[in-house]
C-alpha cells in the first residue's frame, strides 16, 4: 500500500477515534442515576458465617424469638449475631434436619431429622426412642384441643396432651399404638405421611409426597393428587373460613374451598412453600416472595430473590419483625425492609459528587455537583441540567429567593446569581476572595447571607433597582479558619445566629459577636444549626453530639439538653440536621442517621445504619433537605438517598431478652425457674450470666443494662456484651435485673433472677448445732466430775457472801455517820461563830436527839420508814434553823405507802438530802425550797425524789473547787450512796436506780437540782 494511503488511513482513524473520544467525553458529562425498586435489603448467610452447613432445609422462630435453622448437617439456633450449633443428639448425628416445630404448650422445640424424633429443652437436645425401628417422623402439629398429630412413615398418629408429657419425661414411645386406625385400611395405604396440619374447625389435613387427604374425625377422604411423579407437596396451611392453602414444587400455590381446588396464576419453575404469620399468608417461588390476599385470592409480589440465587428453593419463614428468611439448598437469605432508597450510578462518570440540593419556584429539585455542574431530578432519574460558566469547583449551596432568583455558592469560585436579566458572578467582596462559602440565608428584608472561612457576608439587594452591594464581617483566629460559618437561622428579637467550627455568633445592630451558651467559654465545633416547629434551636456538633436549645425572654440562646452516646446516640460526631413535619429531628453522622423524638420532657432516639439501607460508603460532606412531607433527601459526596419519614412511624419492636445460661465454675445451668431460685456453693461464687437480646433488624444496636441488689443503685450499661460477670460474691441472697434496649424508646421487659450464694458449711445451722451440742456435752462431762464438790461448797460460799455484804453495809454506814456528824458540827460552829447562841443551843439539842436516833439504829441495816422520815424531819428542822425564814421543805408520801409496815435501808437518804442542802441551797440567794417525794414503783421498790431550787450541780462544783483552791474533789456522800445501792442490788437481786441532774427552765437556765433514787424495801411479816 502506498505511503499516502497509509497516512490517509491513519488520519481517518485519528478522526474516528477523536469522534469517539468526544462522544466519550460527552458521555462523561451525562449522569443518569436511578433508584432500585427493591423494597428489601438482602443479606446472604452461609457456613462461612457460622452455620454447620449452607444447605438449608427448614426454618422456624420459637416463642422466645430465636430462629432455628435446620441444615443438611445438623441444627443451628440464631439470635441475630451468634449461631449455636447442634450436631448430635445423644450418641447419634443429627444429619439432615428436615422439619422443626415450636411447641408453645410444652415450651420446647421439636426436631425431626435423620437421628429420629428429638426435642430441645434447657440447653440440650433429647431423643425420643421409637420402639419400632422402621418408623420415622416427618412433621408435627398441635390441634385446638392441644392434642399432637404426627406425620410418620406409617401414617398419621394422634397423641393426647397427657401422653405426650409422659413421652417427653420417659424419652420413649410405642408409635404404632397411636397410628390413626383408618389409615391402613384406607385403600390399603402404606405411603409415608410427610406433611400434617390441623384446622380450627376440627379437621385434619395431611399429605404424602403426591396426595392431599382430609380427616374429619370420622373418616379419611382424598382431596387432591398430583399428575407428575416428580412433583411434591411442600406445605399445607389451614386458613379461616374453612379455606385450605397448599403448595407443591411444580404446580405452585393452590387453595381448597367448598370442595373446589383453585390454582394461583403466579407460575414459576420452582415453588417452595407457604407460611402463615399473624393470619397473613406468604408464598415463595423462584420469582420471589408474595403476600397472599385471602379476600381476593390474589398474590402481591413484595420481594425478589437476587439474580442467580433463585434456584433450589427449600423454605420461607417470616419472623416477628416482618423480616423474610429464605432457605435454599446452597445458602440462607435474610431480607429486611429497606427504609432508605439509594440512587445508584448507572452511567455516571467515576468521581461524580453531590454537595447541595434545592427546590425551585417551579418545584424542580436541583443538585449541586462538582465543577459547577447542576443536576435535576426527572422522574426516577437524575440528569445533568447545566454547567455554570467560569465555575470549576463544587456547588456548596443552592437557593431560590423571594424574587425568583437562583443563587449558587461555589467552593472557591464565588457566588453566581441567576436573575431574570442574566447572570451575575461575584468573585471578591472588599478585595476578599470568596472561598469556602457554605450556606445561603435570605433575611426578612430580602437580603442574602452567606458565610466562608472566617468571613460572614451580607449581600444587600436594592428594592428599587435590584442593585447588589456586599459587606463582610470578619471573625478570624490564629491558624486555620475553615468552616467558620456553616449555617444560620433567625432567632427572636430580630437576631440572626450563625454557626460553624468556631461555635456560635450573633448579628444585630450591624455587629457580629461571638456567643457562648450558658456563659461557657468553650467554642464547640458546630456543623449544622436548625430551627424546629416550636422555634427552638438544634445544633449538631463534632464531638459533643446534638444540642437542644431555646431562646430566653431577652432573646439569648440557652442549652436545654445535650444529647450524646450516653443518651442513646450512636456517636458524638454529627454533620447535619433536619426537622421533619412531625417535628422529629434527623441527625446525620458518618456512620448513619439518628431520629430524635420528644414526648413531654423525654427524648427518644432511634439509630439507623447500612443494615436499614442507609448509605454504605465513606463521605465527607452531608446535607439533609425536605422536598415535601413525604420525601427527605440525603445528599453526600459519595451517594444520594431519600426516605419517607412516615415509614418510621410504625412502632419498632423492642428486643426480646432471653436468659441462655448461668455458669458457676464448671457447672452450667440452662433456663431459670422463678419458683425455685438457684443456690450456688460458697466456693463457686464467680458467676457468668449469658443473655440474648434478639432483634434481627438491628442486632448490633442492642445494649444490655443490669443491676444487682446490694451492689448497684442504678442501671449499669453493659454495652453490646451479652455476658454479665460477677467475681467473688459474698454469701447471701441476690436479685439480678437485666433489660435489653434497642434505643431509648424500645426496651425489653426486665428479667429478674433471684439466686443465693450459700454460706460455708462451718457457718451453716447444722454445723453450728453439732459443734454447739458437742461442746455442751463436753462441758457437761467435765462439769459433772466437779459438781459434787461444788455443791458442798455452795452453801458455805453463799453464807460467806452474805456476811461480806452485811459487813460491807456496816462499813459504809460507819463511814456515813462520821460524815454526817462532821457536817452537823460544822453547822453548830457556824451558828456559834455568827453569835447565834440561842439558835446554837437549840440546834445542839436537836442534833443530840438526832445523833441518839442514829446511834440507836446504827446496828440495823433496815429501819422503819416512819423512823427514817422522823430522822429526816429532825435533820431538816436543824438545817432550817441555820437558814432561817428563807428555807422551807416538804416530805410527801404516796397514798399507797404504809410507813408503819415498810422498812427501808438505814441512812441511805441522808447523804442525798445533805447534798441538796449544803451544795444546792447553801449558796442560794433568796427563797430556798426542798421537796422530798416518796412513791412505790412496785411492791418491792420504793422511789425517792429530792428536788431543790438551788444553784445547780455545775455552780456548786465550781464553788467547791474555788474553796479548795481549784482542787477537784468528788462528793464522798454521793459515792457512798452509789456503793450502798450496788450492795443492795447484789444482796436482794432487785434493780436499783440513781440519777442527779439540773432542772432547767423554759429559757434553759438552771433552776435547781433533782435527785431520783430507787431501792428495795422490806415489809413487816
Amino acid at each position: 500500500m502506498p505511503a499516502n494511503t497509509w497516512i490517509a488511513a491513519l488520519i481517518i482513524c485519528l478522526l474516528c477515534s477523536s469522534g469517539q473520544a468526544q462522544q466519550y467525553l460527552w458521555q462523561r458529562d451525562t449522569v443518569h442515576l436511578s433508584t432500585s425498586k427493591e423494597k428489601y435489603i438482602t443479606t446472604i448467610i452461609g457456613a462461612k458465617d457460622g452455620l454447620p452447613s449452607s444447605e438449608i432445609l427448614t426454618l422456624v422462630q420459637d416463642e422466645y424469638g430465636f430462629v432455628w435453622i435446620g441444615t443438611s448437617f445438623g441444627l443451628s439456633r440464631y439470635d441475630g449475631l451468634t449461631f449455636t450449633n447442634f450436631l448430635t443428639c445423644g450418641n447419634r448425628q443429627l444429619g439432615k434436619t428436615f422439619t422443626l416445630m415450636c411447641d408453645t404448650v410444652l415450651h420446647i422445640v421439636w426436631i425431626m431429622s435423620d437421628a429420629g424424633l428429638c426435642f430441645y429443652n434447657n440447653g440440650k437436645l433429647q431423643q425420643i426412642t421409637i420402639h419400632e425401628k422402621d418408623i420415622a417422623v416427618y412433621d408435627m402439629c398441635i390441634d385446638s384441643s392441644k392434642g399432637y398429630w404426627l406425620a410418620t412413615s406409617h401414617g398419621p398418629a394422634y397423641i393426647t396432651p397427657a401422653v405426650i408429657s409422659h413421652i417427653v419425661q420417659s424419652g420413649n414411645i410405642n408409635m404404632e399404638a397411636y397410628i390413626l386406625p383408618g389409615w391402613k385400611t384406607f385403600a390399603n395405604n402404606r405411603e409415608s405421611v410427610k406433611k400434617i396440619a390441623a384446622a380450627n374447625n376440627g379437621k385434619l389435613y395431611f399429605s404424602t409426597s403426591s396426595t392431599l387427604y382430609c380427616f374429619d374425625q370420622k373418616s379419611i377422604s382424598r382431596l387432591w393428587q398430583m399428575n407428575s411423579p416428580v412433583d411434591k407437596i411442600t406445605s399445607i396451611i389451614p386458613h379461616s373460613n374453612n379455606r385450605l392453602y397448599f403448595s407443591s414444587i411444580l404446580t405452585g400455590l393452590h387453595d381448597y374451598y367448598k370442595n373446589t381446588i383453585s390454582s394461583f396464576s403466579a407460575k414459576a419453575p420452582i415453588s417452595a412453600n407457604i407460611f402463615s404469620r399473624n393470619n397473613n399468608l406468604y408464598y415463595l417461588n423462584s420469582n420471589g416472595i408474595y403476600r397472599v390476599d385471602t379476600a381476593s385470592n390474589s398474590l402481591q409480589l413484595i420481594s425478589t430473590i437476587p439474580g442467580g440465587e433463585n434456584k433450589w428453593l427449600s423454605r420461607l419463614m417470616v419472623d416477628r419483625e416482618d423480616n423474610l428468611w429464605i432457605g435454599m439448598h446452597h445458602t440462607l437469605i435474610f431480607q429486611q425492609k429497606k427504609l432508605f432508597h439509594i440512587y445508584d450510578n448507572v452511567q455516571a462518570p467515576e468521581g461524580t459528587e453531590f454537595f447541595s440540593i434545592c427546590k425551585t419556584k417551579n418545584n424542580d429539585i436541583l443538585f449541586g455537583g462538582d465543577k459547577g455542574k447542576i443536576y435535576q431530578l426527572k422522574g426516577s432519574v437524575i440528569q445533568l441540567r447545566e454547567k455554570l460558566p467560569n465555575i470549576h469547583s463544587e456547588i456548596k449551596a443552592i437557593a431560590t429567593d423571594s424574587r425568583g432568583w437562583m443563587w449558587y455558592v461555589s467552593g472557591v469560585d464565588g457566588i453566581v446569581i441567576a436573575k431574570n436579566t442574566g447572570i451575575q458572578h461575584i468573585k471578591t467582596i472588599e478585595g476578599q476572595p470568596l472561598e469556602g462559602y457554605s450556606f445561603l440565608l435570605e433575611d426578612d428584608d430580602g437580603n442574602m447571607w452567606s458565610g466562608g472561612d472566617g468571613v460572614l457576608t451580607k449581600i444587600n439587594i436594592d428594592k428599587f433597582n435590584y442593585a447588589v452591594t456586599c459587606k463582610n464581617y470578619y471573625s478570624r483566629l490564629p491558624g486555620d479558619n475553615w468552616f467558620t460559618f456553616l449555617g444560620a437561622v433567625k432567632g427572636s428579637r430580630n437576631k440572626y445566629w450563625f454557626a460553624g467550627a468556631q461555635g456560635l455568633f450573633t448579628f444585630s445592630n450591624d455587629s457580629l459577636q461571638p456567643y457562648w451558651p450558658d456563659n461557657t467559654t468553650f467554642r464547640s465545633n458546630i456543623t449544622s444549626i436548625q430551627k424546629d416547629h416550636n422555634d427552638e434551636i438544634w445544633l449538631a456538633t463534632k464531638g459533643e453530639g446534638v444540642w437542644h436549645c431555646f431562646f430566653d425572654e431577652q432573646g439569648n440562646m440557652k442549652v436545654k439538653r445535650k444529647l450524646g452516646i450516653q443518651e442513646g446516640l450512636n456517636t458524638n460526631i454529627y454533620t447535619g440536621l433536619l426537622c421533619d413535619k412531625y417535628n422529629n429531628i434527623w441527625a446525620i453522622s458518618y456512620s448513619g442517621i439518628s431520629m430524635i423524638r420528644q414526648k413531654n420532657a423525654s427524648y427518644f432516639i432511634t439509630n439507623y445504619n447500612s443494615r436499614h439501607g442507609f448509605i454504605d460508603k465513606n463521605y465527607h460532606n452531608t446535607t439533609l433537605f425536605s422536598q415535601n412531607d413525604h420525601t427527605i433527601w440525603i445528599v453526600t459526596s459519595s451517594a444520594l438517598a431519600w426516605f419517607n419519614p412516615a415509614d418510621f412511624d410504625s412502632p419498632v419492636n423492642a428486643p426480646t431478652l432471653v436468659l441462655n445460661s448461668i455458669q458457676s465454675g464448671d457447672s452450667i445451668y440452662f433456663g431459670y425457674n422463678a419458683q425455685a431460685p438457684i443456690a450456688f456453693p460458697y466456693n463457686k461464687n464467680n458467676l457468668s450470666f449469658n443473655f440474648s437480646g434478639i432483634h434481627f433488624n438491628n442486632p448490633q444496636a442492642v445494649k444490655y443494662f443490669y443491676r444487682l441488689s446490694g451492689n448497684d443503685t442504678g442501671w449499669t450499661n453493659g454495652g453490646n456484651e451479652k455476658n454479665i460477670h460477677f467475681q467473688r460474691l459474698a454469701p447471701g441472697k441476690y436479685i439480678l435485673q437485666v433489660k435489653a434496649m434497642l434505643d431509648s424508646d424500645n426496651a425489653s421487659p426486665v428479667i429478674t433472677i433471684a439466686f443465693t450464694i450459700n454460706q460455708p458449711f462451718w457457718f451453716t445451722w447444722w454445723f453450728i448445732s453439732v459443734c454447739t451440742l458437742s461442746a455442751a456435752v463436753l462441758i457437761w462431762y467435765i462439769a459433772s466430775r466437779r459438781i459434787a464438790s461444788i455443791r458442798k461448797k455452795e452453801d458455805e460460799k453463799n453464807a460467806i457472801k452474805k456476811q461480806i455484804a452485811e459487813l460491807e453495809t456496816k462499813a459504809l454506814k460507819s463511814q456515813m455517820n462520821p460524815h454526817f456528824v462532821f457536817n452537823s458540827l460544822n453547822s453548830i460552829a457556824h451558828l456559834v461563830a455568827s453569835r447565834q447562841n440561842e439558835k446554837g443551843i437549840e440546834y445542839l439539842t436537836k442534833f443530840s436527839k438526832l445523833l441518839r436516833i442514829i446511834l440507836d439504829e446504827s446496828e440495823n441495816n433496815f429501819v422503819a420508814l416512819k423512823d427514817e422520815i422522823k430522822m429526816l424531819n429532825l435533820y431538816l428542822q436543824i438545817e432550817a434553823m441555820r437558814f432561817g425564814d428563807t428555807f422551807s421543805y416538804n416530805i410527801h408520801l404516796d397514798n399507797s405507802i404504809d410507813e408503819d409496815d415498810m422498812s427501808v435501808p438505814a441512812l441511805l437518804l441522808h447523804p442525798l438530802v445533805e447534798n441538796a442542802v449544803w451544795h444546792g441551797l447553801l449558796h442560794k440567794q433568796g427563797e430556798r425550797r426542798l421537796i422530798i417525794y416518796l412513791k412505790r414503783i412496785n411492791n418491792d421498790i420504793l422511789q425517792c425524789t429530792i428536788k431543790d431550787n438551788g444553784i445547780g450541780i455545775e455552780a456548786a462544783k465550781a464553788m467547791k473547787e474555788k474553796r479548795l483552791n481549784g482542787i477537784a474533789q468528788k462528793s464522798k456522800g454521793l459515792q457512798l450512796v452509789k456503793d450502798r445501792l450496788k450492795m443492795l442490788e447484789q444482796q436482794f437481786g432487785k434493780p436499783t436506780f440513781f440519777s442527779i441532774e439540773d432542772i432547767r427552765s423554759d429559757n434553759f437556765s438552771i433552776s435547781g437540782t433533782i435527785t431520783i433514787i430507787q431501792f428495795p424495801v422490806l415489809y413487816e411479816t
